[in-house]
C-alpha cells in the first residue's frame, strides 16, 4: 500500500517518528507522501522526502493558511525532484480560518503553478465542493490530481472524476454515519481510488480515538473490500498502481 496523505513531520510523532518510519515496510506500506499545508510545513516535507527513499513530498498552502499565501516560495520548492505534487490546496468553508475571498485568491494563484509545472494537485475541499468545482472548471476541463479526504455524494464525485481527479479515501469510510461515502466507493471504479490516512487525523474504526498512522490503512482497505466485494490483495495492488501512475513514482 501507499499512503498518499501523511503529516508524519507533525509534533504528534516527535516521540516515535523513527520507529513508525522503520516499521512501515513490515506493516505493508511501500511508500508515503508527506503533504505540506503552508510554507514552513512544505519546506519540512521536502527535507523529509530527502531523508528516506520511500518518502515523497507535496507542497502547497492550505485554505486555512491562505492569509500567508507565499506562492513564490512554494514555487521554488515545487521545482525539487522529490516533490511529486502541489497541495494541499483548495477551499475550506467549514471554519473559514481565512476569508473566502482570500482562500479563492490563493487557490487560483496556486492553480497557475499547476499549469506551469504540471505536477498533480492534492485538493483540500470542505463544505465548498460546488465553489471549488466552478473555479477548476473555469480554468480547465481536465486535471491530474486527487480530491483528498473526499466527503460528498456520488453526483459530486462524478463531476470531479469526469475532470480527471482521483478520490482520496481514508478513515472516514469506516465511520458509522458515512453510508453515503460507502455508496460512492461502491459505485466508482477501483482505478480512481487512492488510499490515504491524513495522519495523525481521521483515524479509522476500530482505532478511532488514537493517533492515526499509515499502518492503519488496512482498516480502510477492509471496508473497501466489503463494499466492493473485492479481495484485499487486489485492492492493494490496484490502488498502489493508481498512485504510481498519477504521481510518477518508481
Amino acid at each position: 500500500m501507499i499512503d498518499t496523505h501523511t503529516h508524519l513531520f507533525m509534533k504528534d510523532f516527535d516521540s516515535d517518528r523513527d520507529l513508525v518510519l522503520n516499521s512501515l515496510s513490515s506493516r505493508g506500506i511501500e511508500a508515503i507522501i508527506s503533504v505540506g499545508y503552508n510554507y514552513d510545513s512544505s519546506k519540512t516535507s521536502t527535507i523529509f522526502a530527502y531523508s528516506k527513499d520511500f518518502i515523497y513530498a507535496s507542497v502547497g498552502i492550505h485554505p486555512h493558511d491562505s492569509k500567508d499565501c507565499r506562492v513564490n516560495d512554494i514555487e521554488e520548492l515545487l521545482k525539487m525532484d522529490r516533490v511529486v505534487a502541489l497541495g494541499e490546496i483548495g477551499l475550506d468553508y467549514y471554519r473559514n480560518l481565512s476569508p473566502k475571498e482570500v482562500q479563492i485568491d490563493c487557490f487560483e494563484k496556486q492553480l497557475d503553478l499547476y499549469f506551469k509545472y504540471k505536477k498533480p494537485l492534492i485538493l483540500h475541499i470542505r463544505d465548498a465542493y460546488d465553489e471549488a468545482y466552478s473555479i477548476l472548471k473555469f480554468h480547465s476541463n481536465s486535471y491530474r490530481g486527487v480530491v483528498h479526504a473526499f466527503d460528498s455524494d456520488y453526483s459530486t464525485a462524478k463531476k470531479f472524476l469526469d475532470m480527471g481527479f482521483y478520490l482520496g479515501i481514508g478513515g472516514m469510510l469506516t465511520y458509522k454515519k458515512k453510508d453515503y461515502l460507502r455508496e460512492v466507493v461502491r459505485k466508482i471504479p477501483l482505478n480512481r481510488i487512492l488510499l490515504e490516512t491524513d495522519c495523525p487525523y481521521l483515524t479509522p474504526v476500530p482505532m478511532r480515538g488514537k493517533r492515526n498512522e499509515p499502518s492503519f490503512l488496512k482498516y480502510v482497505v477492509d471496508v473497501i473490500s466489503e463494499v466492493k466485494k473485492l479481495n484485499v490483495i487486489d485492492i492493494d495492488r490496484e490502488t498502489t498502481s493508481n498512485v504510481k501512475k498519477l504521481f510518477g513514482l518508481k
